[in-house]
């Protein structure tokens, strides 16, 4: 099984197989619809620690890709990482206001 042209058919194949059983809407799975629950609404320090958590999941992924760029381009390091203090001290200050 050396040859690349079968093994990308074959990998061709099975994801047009996978697709073809996970993406039309089969009617058989679809006959008895699910009734979800209501969502209950949030209130005060819930809703503030979710948009805290994701605030600080933005953060970390900013800092994440800047360290990367460092590591990347090392003659620019410095620039990067003041231009993500800057951004992520301005995004802070419209998250207050």
């Amino acid at each position: 099984m050396q040859d690349v042209a079968v093994t990308f058919w074959l990998f061709v194949a099975g994801v047009g197989l996978a697709a073809a059983v996970t993406v039309p809407p089969w009617p058989f799975l679809s006959s008895t619809p699910i009734d979800w629950r209501e969502p209950r609404p949030e209130v005060g320090k819930k809703a503030d620690e979710a948009s805290s958590l994701g605030d600080s999941l933005k953060y970390a992924g900013i800092v994440v890709v800047a360290i990367v760029l460092a590591y990347v381009f090392p003659e620019r390091a410095n620039t990067i990482l003041l231009n993500v203090q800057t951004l992520c001290a301005r995004l802070l200050q419209a998250a207050r206001s």
